[in-house]
Protein backbone atom coordinates (compact mmCIF):
# COMPACT_ATOMS: atom_id res chain seq x y z
CA UNK A 1 0.00 0.00 0.00
CA UNK A 2 1.32 3.35 -0.94
CA UNK A 3 0.04 6.76 0.73
CA UNK A 4 1.33 10.64 0.39
CA UNK A 5 0.81 12.15 3.70
CA UNK A 6 0.74 16.37 4.33
CA UNK A 7 1.52 17.86 7.44
CA UNK A 8 1.26 21.39 7.21
CA UNK A 9 1.58 24.39 9.27
CA UNK A 10 3.07 27.68 10.61
CA UNK A 11 6.24 25.81 12.02
CA UNK A 12 6.96 22.47 10.93
CA UNK A 13 9.92 23.71 9.17
CA UNK A 14 13.22 23.63 10.91
CA UNK A 15 12.38 21.50 13.85
CA UNK A 16 13.46 18.32 13.26
CA UNK A 17 10.57 17.65 11.56
CA UNK A 18 11.64 14.86 8.95
CA UNK A 19 14.83 12.97 12.05
CA UNK A 20 11.43 12.92 14.00
CA UNK A 21 9.35 10.63 11.46
CA UNK A 22 12.46 8.47 10.15
CA UNK A 23 13.26 7.52 13.66
CA UNK A 24 9.83 6.31 14.13
CA UNK A 25 9.64 4.47 10.43
CA UNK A 26 13.19 3.15 11.46
CA UNK A 27 12.11 1.78 14.87
CA UNK A 28 9.01 -0.01 12.96
CA UNK A 29 10.84 -1.55 10.24
CA UNK A 30 9.72 0.75 7.71
CA UNK A 31 11.46 -0.36 4.10
CA UNK A 32 10.10 2.70 1.61
CA UNK A 33 9.76 5.64 3.22
CA UNK A 34 10.80 9.59 2.22
CA UNK A 35 9.74 12.95 3.61
CA UNK A 36 10.50 16.67 2.17
CA UNK A 37 9.91 19.93 3.21
CA UNK A 38 7.56 22.10 1.06
CA UNK A 39 5.45 25.33 1.12
CA UNK A 40 2.18 25.62 -0.01
CA UNK A 41 0.03 28.53 0.08
CA UNK A 42 2.30 30.38 2.07
CA UNK A 43 2.07 27.62 4.75
CA UNK A 44 5.10 25.11 5.50
CA UNK A 45 4.45 21.35 4.58
CA UNK A 46 6.38 18.45 5.23
CA UNK A 47 5.46 15.83 2.49
CA UNK A 48 5.57 12.02 3.46
CA UNK A 49 5.21 9.06 0.43
CA UNK A 50 5.24 5.71 1.87
CA UNK A 51 5.07 2.56 0.90
CA UNK A 52 4.15 -0.22 3.55
CA UNK A 53 1.53 -2.26 4.84
CA UNK A 54 -1.89 -1.21 5.63
CA UNK A 55 -1.27 -2.07 9.47
CA UNK A 56 2.40 0.14 9.19
CA UNK A 57 0.86 2.84 7.83
CA UNK A 58 -2.43 3.47 9.91
CA UNK A 59 -0.08 3.33 13.18
CA UNK A 60 1.90 5.50 11.60
CA UNK A 61 -1.15 8.48 10.85
CA UNK A 62 -2.35 7.57 14.61
CA UNK A 63 1.45 8.22 15.88
CA UNK A 64 2.46 11.49 13.95
CA UNK A 65 -1.73 12.25 14.11
CA UNK A 66 -0.95 12.55 18.26
CA UNK A 67 3.06 13.44 18.20
CA UNK A 68 5.66 16.15 17.42
CA UNK A 69 8.62 17.87 17.54
CA UNK A 70 8.81 19.87 20.55
CA UNK A 71 8.83 23.30 18.54
CA UNK A 72 6.32 22.19 15.89
CA UNK A 73 3.08 23.76 14.99
CA UNK A 74 0.94 21.95 13.29
CA UNK A 75 -2.67 22.52 11.70
CA UNK A 76 -3.63 20.00 9.54
CA UNK A 77 -2.10 16.18 8.97
CA UNK A 78 -3.96 14.57 5.57
CA UNK A 79 -3.26 11.63 3.75
CA UNK A 80 -4.09 10.28 0.69
CA UNK A 81 -3.64 7.96 -2.12
CA UNK A 82 -0.11 7.64 -4.23
CA UNK A 83 0.65 5.95 -7.13
CA UNK A 84 4.60 7.16 -7.89
CA UNK A 85 7.65 5.10 -6.56
CA UNK A 86 9.02 5.27 -3.20
CA UNK A 87 12.38 5.41 -2.53
CA UNK A 88 14.07 2.85 0.42
CA UNK A 89 14.01 4.13 3.31
CA UNK A 90 18.18 4.04 3.55
CA UNK A 91 17.97 6.59 0.17
CA UNK A 92 15.98 9.17 2.68
CA UNK A 93 18.41 8.54 5.19
CA UNK A 94 21.36 9.64 2.75
CA UNK A 95 19.93 12.20 1.33
CA UNK A 96 18.61 13.58 4.95
CA UNK A 97 22.33 13.35 6.23
CA UNK A 98 23.65 15.52 3.14
CA UNK A 99 20.93 18.20 3.48
CA UNK A 100 21.83 18.25 7.25
CA UNK A 101 25.66 18.17 7.00
CA UNK A 102 24.53 21.15 3.76
CA UNK A 103 22.80 23.41 6.85
CA UNK A 104 25.33 22.39 9.42
CA UNK A 105 28.95 23.48 7.46
CA UNK A 106 27.56 27.42 7.17
CA UNK A 107 26.46 27.27 10.91
CA UNK A 108 29.79 25.69 11.69
CA UNK A 109 31.39 28.90 9.93
CA UNK A 110 29.24 31.27 12.03
CA UNK A 111 30.00 29.63 15.03
CA UNK A 112 33.86 29.51 14.20
CA UNK A 113 33.46 33.77 13.13
CA UNK A 114 31.53 34.58 16.09
CA UNK A 115 34.51 32.84 18.16
CA UNK A 116 37.34 35.08 16.57
CA UNK A 117 34.91 38.00 17.44
CA UNK A 118 34.60 36.74 20.81
CA UNK A 119 38.83 36.14 21.02
CA UNK A 120 38.99 39.62 19.29
CA UNK A 121 36.57 41.54 22.41
CA UNK A 122 38.53 39.04 24.78
CA UNK A 123 41.73 40.41 23.76
CA UNK A 124 40.23 44.19 23.52
CA UNK A 125 38.78 43.29 27.26
CA UNK A 126 41.93 42.00 28.45
CA UNK A 127 44.34 45.44 26.82
CA UNK A 128 41.72 47.43 29.08
CA UNK A 129 41.97 45.51 32.27
CA UNK A 130 46.14 45.79 31.63
CA UNK A 131 45.40 49.54 31.29
CA UNK A 132 43.42 49.78 34.25
CA UNK A 133 45.94 47.90 36.32
CA UNK A 134 48.32 49.77 35.15
CA UNK A 135 45.78 52.57 36.27
CA UNK A 136 45.50 51.10 39.79
CA UNK A 137 49.09 50.87 40.17
CA UNK A 138 50.00 54.67 39.46
CA UNK A 139 47.12 55.17 41.89
CA UNK A 140 48.38 52.81 44.86
CA UNK A 141 51.88 54.91 43.98
CA UNK A 142 49.98 57.98 44.40
CA UNK A 143 48.21 56.75 47.96
CA UNK A 144 51.95 55.63 49.45
CA UNK A 145 52.99 59.23 48.40
CA UNK A 146 49.80 60.64 50.40
CA UNK A 147 50.84 58.32 53.06
CA UNK A 148 54.44 59.58 52.97
CA UNK A 149 53.25 63.13 53.25
CA UNK A 150 51.11 62.35 55.69
CA UNK A 151 53.51 60.85 57.80
CA UNK A 152 55.84 63.17 57.48
CA UNK A 153 53.03 66.51 58.26
CA UNK A 154 52.46 64.41 61.74
CA UNK A 155 55.93 64.17 62.35
CA UNK A 156 56.58 67.79 61.84
CA UNK A 157 53.23 68.73 63.94
CA UNK A 158 54.25 66.19 66.53
CA UNK A 159 57.96 68.19 66.48
CA UNK A 160 56.11 71.59 66.49
CA UNK A 161 53.82 70.65 69.51
CA UNK A 162 56.84 69.64 71.35
CA UNK A 163 58.98 72.32 70.66
CA UNK A 164 56.21 74.76 70.70
CA UNK A 165 54.94 73.03 74.58
CA UNK A 166 58.71 73.74 75.71
CA UNK A 167 58.99 77.67 74.47
CA UNK A 168 55.55 78.03 76.29
CA UNK A 169 56.91 76.55 79.78
CA UNK A 170 59.67 78.65 79.42
CA UNK A 171 57.58 82.41 78.60
CA UNK A 172 55.22 81.42 80.70
CA UNK A 173 57.83 80.61 83.63
CA UNK A 174 59.53 83.74 82.81
CA UNK A 175 55.86 85.84 82.60
CA UNK A 176 55.42 84.32 86.13
CA UNK A 177 58.81 85.61 87.48
CA UNK A 178 57.67 89.05 86.03
CA UNK A 179 54.26 88.53 87.70
CA UNK A 180 55.88 87.58 91.22
CA UNK A 181 58.38 90.33 90.96
CA UNK A 182 55.99 93.23 89.69
CA UNK A 183 53.88 92.11 92.94
CA UNK A 184 56.22 91.98 95.45
CA UNK A 185 57.80 94.99 93.85
CA UNK A 186 53.91 96.44 94.67
CA UNK A 187 53.18 94.51 97.93
CA UNK A 188 56.86 96.44 99.10
CA UNK A 189 55.50 99.76 98.11
CA UNK A 190 52.27 99.41 99.99
CA UNK A 191 49.84 97.89 97.12
CA UNK A 192 47.55 95.13 97.41
CA UNK A 193 47.11 92.80 94.28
Amino acid sequence: MKKRIVIAGPRVHNVGYRPFLLQYAQVHGFTHFFAINNSYNGEQEVLITISETEEKISSFISYISSNKPDFAEVTEIRSEEYTGDVVPIGTFLQDLQFEQLCKGIPAILRIEEAQHEMISLQKTMLTKQDQMLHKQDQMIEKQDQIIHIQQDTVDEIKGFRKDSTNYLETEFSDIKKKLQAIENALSREGIRV
